[in-house]
């Protein structure tokens, strides 16, 4: 199958959005101009049939896409390209959202694509409830939730090493930075 440039819709949008070709690409003939739009399109694949496309020896093909005026232009065009793809992929989500052919579910997941490329993102919310409570009102909670569900607090609390009254104390060491000396407080 031939590649032809002009049904391309990034070279089309390419070419509509900045009109003329950049500098290293203005410097090439029309014959490399041409080469370089099939060489672009097929990645670079395939030597042989891009340079058969537009009437070009193999050989000189060859040469040229190692040619430093070249590889300039090549970079040049590709990074116009890349700039017009946002172009053409917000075109293609509007028209899927708006086609009545295509599945609500397609239709609607374009829709979501253009709200939060808009800033109008889903809205989720997290409520982080904080309460500085005293250690007897903490108790006192813990045993109410578990006399609710038919439990011996005192068990409970004895159970996991808490003794009522019971002052717990330790000891720090700073640390200096990094990590020395941590084996030693470990």
């Amino acid at each position: 199958m031939p590649i032809n440039s002009t049904q391309n819709p990034i070279v089309a949008q390419s070419k509509l959005e900045f009109g003329r070709y950049g500098k290293h690409m203005s410097s090439l003939s029309h014959d490399e101009q041409e080469f370089m739009e099939f060489y672009l399109l097929a990645g670079g694949d395939n030597l042989k049939k891009i340079a058969a496309q537009v009437n070009m020896e193999y050989r000189a093909a060859w040469r040229l896409v190692r040619e430093e005026r070249f590889q300039k232009a090549m970079k040049e065009e590709a990074i116009k390209r890349i700039g017009a793809a946002p172009a053409l992929a917000a075109e293609i989500v509007v028209q899927i959202m708006t086609d009545p052919t295509v599945t609500p579910r397609v239709r609607l997941t374009a829709a979501e694509m253009i709200f939060d490329r808009v800033g109008m993102h889903k809205k989720s919310e997290i409520i982080h409830k904080t309460e500085n409570s005293s250690l007897e009102e903490m108790l006192a909670s813990a045993r109410q939730k578990m006399a609710a569900l038919g439990m011996d607090a005192d068990a409970v609390l004895a159970n996991i090493g808490f003794k009522p009254g019971e002052v717990v104390d330790a000891e720090f060491e700073e640390v200096p930075d990094g990590l020395e000396g941590l084996e030693d407080v470990i």
